[in-house]
């Protein structure tokens, strides 16, 4: 479960900080984020 666990952290911050990048300006982010999650 260890490299599982990284792989997770890592897309999970990988997500977050595109999520800013791309959607942080606006309320879009929240669906994207449900759709994804």
């Amino acid at each position: 479960m260890g490299n599982f666990s990284y792989l997770f952290v890592f897309y999970a911050s990988a997500f977050l900080i595109g999520d800013t990048l791309y959607f942080g300006e606006t309320n879009k982010h929240l669906g994207y984020e449900g759709f994804v999650f």
